[in-house]
């Protein structure tokens, strides 16, 4: 069992007055923060997001040679740490932290802190359907009337001096994740008081689609996409598909950002294309192709045939056929497909 964090807060009180004061005097600033070591398709997907919104991005850690066993998340504090220090005393300035690999934005600067300020709240963050890694810790969050109760450090949003105190004040040394570390801080009813700390319950600003998956669905108007959570009514600033909620994302990302328009279908799918023309049927590229038959289904006989019909060279097909039902015999032996 991890012992509660214990944080001084006398100086911290005097800086959440501050950023507060000042949030009500001047327009305030957004900088994303993200760490990533690699640009993978996630990332590069990510980058194209904030791109889109034209949001202002640091991007901490690129090119550093990762390992795990070394250098975990008390590493990545650090790192996070050195570059919040820079703003420590801009309390003007609001900091969004995301994850990058499985994350996009979908909002632009002012609206994103319109959302925040919408929460009366000194710093905020994303919130789940389940307690992780820790469930022994589930029934010490708030009860949550209509929402996802548990915190999530996916995402999470405050004033620079309000994170770089929080961050200042962490030990992550002591934690398996910095997830586990943010919600042992957070349920320090004290600590969570003095920093006006909230949870996003209802994805606002974060979506997280770990045990969401379903609760979210593109929707489209003649110029732009959007996401939508249907069961809050609510538009999030970001979506995250964390842990094995990956795959949504990815089959949300593919209708995102002008790759598909309604009237228009795909718009990218031809970028990156090459010919085969001029190959010989040894040289194409092998391909997997997978039919997955659950239920019956009509003209399932014509289906296959049509498959068998491709034009492309059943050398070079591998074909898997996934069936919980049972189907008149469709290709017969020595048939091209029939392996």
């Amino acid at each position: 069992m991890y012992a509660y964090i214990t944080i001084m807060t006398a100086s911290l009180s005097m800086l959440l007055s501050a950023a507060d004061e000042k949030y009500a005097k001047d327009d305030p600033r957004l900088l994303l923060l993200t760490v990533a070591t690699d640009p993978t398709d996630g990332y590069n997907r990510y980058r194209k997001s904030v791109e889109q919104f034209g949001l202002k991005m640091k991007v901490i850690g690129m090119g550093f040679k990762f390992n795990g066993e070394v250098h975990g998340h008390a590493y990545r504090i650090n790192m996070l740490l050195k570059e919040l220090g820079q703003h420590k005393n801009d309390s003007n300035l609001v900091i969004m932290m995301t994850d990058s690999y499985d994350a996009v934005m979908m909002a632009e600067e002012n609206t994103i802190l319109s959302k925040f300020k919408d929460f009366d709240a000194s710093l905020v963050f994303s919130a789940e359907a389940t307690c992780a890694p820790d469930s022994t810790l589930a029934n010490e969050f708030p009860k949550v009337v209509f929402g996802k109760r548990f915190l999530c450090a996916g995402g999470y949003i405050g004033y620079a001096p309000v994170v770089y105190e929080l961050l200042s004040n962490a030990q992550p040394e002591g934690y398996i994740s910095d997830q586990l570390m943010f919600q042992h801080m957070y349920l320090n009813i004290d600590l969570r008081e003095k920093y006006r700390w909230k949870l996003d319950h209802r994805a606002h600003l974060f979506q997280n689609l770990f045990f969401a998956e379903d609760d979210v669905m593109v929707k489209f108007d003649a110029n732009t996409q959007w996401i939508e959570n249907t069961v809050y009514t609510t538009r999030p600033a970001m979506i995250h598909g964390n842990g094995p909620a990956t795959w949504r994302l990815n089959a949300l990302g593919n209708y995102l950002f002008d790759q598909w328009i309604p009237g228009r279908g795909c718009i990218i799918c031809d970028d990156d294309s090459f010919t085969l023309q001029s190959k010989e049927d040894a040289e194409y590229p092998e391909v997997l192709l997978a039919i997955f038959s659950v239920k019956p289904t009509p003209f399932f006989r014509r289906f296959l045939e049509r498959v068998a019909e491709l034009n492309y060279p059943k050398s070079r097909i591998t074909l898997r056929l996934y069936a919980l039902v049972s189907h008149p015999p469709t290709f017969t032996p020595g048939h091209p497909l029939r392996r």
